[in-house]
């Protein structure tokens, strides 16, 4: 097997972050889908209902989750 892409994805159904590496653990990598989005009821918002969320672009900074959207990751 041959890996020729890796990305990780913080936020569930959100925007890629592509890695050159990473570890592995028994949980997945590392910062992958630890995170989603959901409404006041508690339901899981996707993609499909709603397709804005590919645009946003979910990172780790110290204890907090930042949000931005834009394709150079501007709010």
């Amino acid at each position: 097997m041959r890996v020729t892409e890796l990305n990780i994805y913080p936020l569930k159904s959100a925007r890629g972050i592509p890695l050159s590496e990473s570890a592995v653990s028994a949980e997945g990598l590392p910062g992958d889908r630890r995170a989603m989005l959901v409404d006041p009821s508690g339901h899981f918002i996707t993609q499909r209902e709603l397709p804005a969320i590919a645009t946003v672009l979910a990172r780790h900074e110290d204890e907090s989750m930042l949000l931005s959207r834009g394709e150079d990751g501007e709010v």
